[in-house]
């Protein structure tokens, strides 16, 4: 309706004061002694009327923000019922946090209060500061309703914001985080996780780079980020390592990488390095602009382990000693030192220079003993007092490895070198090494084969079988020249420290049977023999024999005869019987020699066995006697005694035994060779025996003290005349020649056997011989 405001007409009384917001539908009538101080609407008129002397004085007051819901509704209130913060709760430690100030009208601040506001925000201190659009000393004045300010916080932690308004609301503060009511804001310091799997030296470890909370700032954005590289362990410069294709200083200086973000702040991450060790990586990001006063940072570390070890020797010459076959080279002494090198290398190949094992008892070593199979184990020396024993196979697992005793410092940049590795047998070996825990990971070689090793020499034990061919006498202490004496040589293949190689046997044998082909050419580089004089060019080899190697020794008899010169000599009592060479095909020859054989100065042979060597002959002498007597004759073994001597009854011939007698006529014509025989207990004189006689008369063929038994039956009376008798040496079916070492050249024409003249009557009355002798 209409609205009618009349003051009192009090004259020299104030006037009366009202402070409003008048709105008539109808009519507006303001008189009198009255002062407005609003705005006046009449929505159909309005009159403004003197009363007496005083008039209405009226002060406008803009209402352009006035909101009026309705002409007929209620009038809102002229006041601020509370001012409110809307944030989102948690911000990022020296990031500017954005937050919205309202002023409200009302409860549910569903209208704004669009007149000027002052408030004071809070808190304000040493790690909190509030900026924005007129924002002085934490303090900022505002119109329209509403205005952004921004909170920055230097320290991790909760922050309770508020603020004081003026005009002062009726119902204070009020802060919202969405439809939640809450003043608490929580600030974090965002950090980098980086994620990165442990990789093989060389290769490239694939991982990832986020961010704690993520923001817009590094959603799907490539950012730069500072990168530093750190040598932890071992502790020394290594070469750079790589981050997404960026290289690092390897001073510790930082370098810019860039890391490509997607969606959910997430950048893969690429390192590589060529090295062996763990690596360190440090990341800090300093923002600018609108990110200025974000740090973050992160770090993690990572192991390059080496890709294998490799294993490696080689001889002192520098020679790689990887046979892996028998009869295959290269070859070195079993027992001599060589060079073995272990490497831990990279993918590539290259050296890990950093690589060391992390304890003493990590290193482990497994040799295996690859030919000859089935054979003996030997030991491999793998460091300085470190001795590991051979396997006869690939081992099951880590637990058949040995500890190797190399330590940590033994590996200089990347590599172990030890020229004082040994092998003890003969043979073929392959080493494997493992580290078992480097840095949590296993490092292992694959087999190497070492080889092929080969005895240092052979030692050299025999002796001699006397008169081996002539049966019953090898016990006697004495061979005839010409006769076959057996030499027995037992080969020893020793290491360089002279232990027994009992690998030295079936293919990694270079000396067999066929092998010894050699010594029957009878070269006096092969055997010698000596007493005072050199006989090696009178020795001749008929035969040999050999066994097979049985733990590392060698069995043959070398079947020989010592020649007689062409005029007696001798006797070469203590003659020396010596080896030269035994034809190993890898050229391994014998221990050092210690006779001396060919008497120009050095010794030149082994010594074997010494032997008795005499020049000995089968003797038949005359005899003679009455026909009417049974007749002995002298029959003996007789030895050569030597210049001013000749030959005498070899005393120490108790052997040799005689094997037939043969009667003849000795003038030719006559009926004596029918009318006697030789006195036989056993017919050993064939078809010239004839009935055994007493004991002591009867034959007998075995020498005693040299001499024989052999007695003539008397022809009778009237049977006078000459016989001869023959001793008759056989073929010998051993050596399938003729014993000619008992035979002599009585006559100027050749070996003969001995013969004598028997004769009957020499003593007869009627024969009117007063004397007669032999002529020789």
């Amino acid at each position: 309706g209409d609205v009618k405001i009349e003051g009192e007409d009090k004259e020299g009384q104030p006037a009366d004061e009202v402070n409003a917001l008048v709105y008539a539908e109808g009519k507006l009538e303001v008189k009198g002694g009255v002062e407005i101080e609003g705005a006046l609407v009449g929505g159909k008129q309005t009159t403004l009327k003197k009363q007496g002397k005083q008039s209405p004085v009226i002060t406008y007051v803009d209402t352009s923000d006035l909101v009026i819901d309705g002409l007929c509704g209620p009038v809102p209130p002229l006041g601020l019922d509370h001012v409110r913060i809307l944030h989102d709760g948690s911000g990022v430690v020296g990031v500017p946090e954005t937050m919205t100030i309202q002023a409200c009208i009302d409860a549910d601040c569903t209208e704004l209060f669009t007149g000027s506001v002052t408030v004071a925000l809070g808190p304000g201190n040493a790690t909190t500061s509030w900026s924005g659009v007129g924002v002085a000393a934490n303090e900022v004045t505002f119109t329209g309703g509403s205005h952004t300010v921004t909170l920055t916080h230097t320290a991790a932690g909760t922050v309770t914001v508020g603020l004081t308004a003026t005009p002062t609301p009726v119902n204070g503060v009020r802060c919202y985080v969405g439809a939640v009511e809450d003043c608490t804001v929580t600030f974090v310091v965002p950090t980098f996780t980086l994620t990165l799997p442990d990789q093989v030296s060389g290769d490239t470890s694939v991982g990832t780079l986020a961010l704690s909370d993520c923001w817009p700032d590094f959603q799907s954005q490539t950012v730069a980020i500072s990168v530093v590289g750190q040598y932890l362990s071992p502790a020394s410069v290594g070469p750079a390592v790589t981050v997404n294709g960026s290289v690092l200083p390897t001073d510790g200086s930082m370098a810019s990488v860039n890391f490509n973000f997607d969606g959910g702040c997430s950048a893969p991450v690429w390192v590589g390095y060529v090295d062996a060790g763990r690596i360190g990586l440090d990341l800090d990001f300093v923002g600018t602009g609108a990110l200025s006063g974000l740090h973050i940072t992160g770090s993690q570390s990572l192991v390059f382990y080496p890709a294998a070890l490799v294993v490696e020797a080689e001889d002192l010459s520098g020679t790689v000693l990887n046979a892996a076959a028998a009869g295959a080279s290269p070859i070195e002494t079993a027992g001599a030192p060589f060079r073995l090198r272990i490497s831990a290398v990279n993918s590539g190949g290259a050296p890990t220079t950093a690589y060391q094992p992390q304890a003493a008892d990590r290193l482990l070593v497994y040799a295996e003993r690859t030919g000859p199979a089935p054979g003996t184990e030997g030991v491999l020396d793998v460091s300085p007092g470190t001795g590991v024993s051979t396997q006869g196979g690939p081992p099951a697992g880590p637990a058949d490895y040995q500890v190797s005793g190399i330590a940590t410092g033994d590996f200089v940049n990347g590599v172990f070198e030890y020229s004082s590795a040994r092998y003890s047998e003969v043979g073929l070996i392959s080493l494997r090494a493992l580290d078992a825990d480097y840095m949590g990971h296993p490092i292992v070689a694959t087999a190497e084969p070492i080889g092929r090793f080969v005895p240092a020499r052979f030692l050299v034990s025999g002796g001699v079988t006397n008169r081996y061919a002539t049966a019953g006498c090898s016990g006697d202490n004495f061979t005839y020249l010409d006769e076959p004496l057996r030499t027995s040589v037992m080969l020893t293949a020793v290491n360089a420290q002279n232990d027994v190689t009992a690998n030295y046997r079936d293919g990694f044998a270079s000396i067999d049977g066929t092998g010894f082909g050699v010594f029957g050419s009878g070269s006096p580089n092969t055997l010698g023999i000596a007493s005072t004089t050199n006989l090696s060019d009178r020795l001749a080899i008929r035969s040999l024999s050999v066994g097979g190697w049985v733990g590392g020794s060698f069995d043959l008899d070398f079947d020989i005869e010592v020649g007689r010169a062409a005029l007696p000599d001798g006797p070469h009592d203590g003659s020396v019987i010596g080896i030269a060479h035994v034809g190993d095909a890898d050229g391994v020859g014998l221990e050092a020699f210690d006779t001396d054989i060919d008497g120009i100065g050095g010794n030149d042979h082994v010594r074997i066995a010494d032997v008795n060597l005499r020049y000995g002959r089968l003797a038949v002498g005359n005899a003679h006697g009455s026909e009417r007597r049974d007749l002995a004759m002298p029959v003996e073994m007789q030895v050569y005694g030597g210049a001013g001597i000749g030959f005498v009854s070899h005393a120490d011939d108790d052997c040799t035994v005689l094997r037939a007698i043969a009667l003849s006529d000795a003038a030719g014509g006559g009926s004596l060779p029918a009318a006697t025989c030789v006195i036989d207990d056993s017919g050993g004189s064939g078809s010239f025996a004839c009935a055994s006689g007493t004991p002591g008369t009867q034959y007998d063929g075995e020498a005693d003290g040299g001499g024989y038994v052999v007695n003539l039956r008397a022809p009778g009376p009237n049977d006078t005349g000459a016989v001869q008798v023959m001793a008759q040496t056989l073929t010998d079916p051993n050596w399938q020649i003729d014993q000619d070492w008992a035979r002599f050249d009585w006559s100027g024409g050749g070996l003969t056997d001995p013969w004598g003249i028997a004769t009957f009557g020499i003593y007869h009355r009627t024969s009117g011989v007063i004397y007669q002798r032999e002529l020789r």
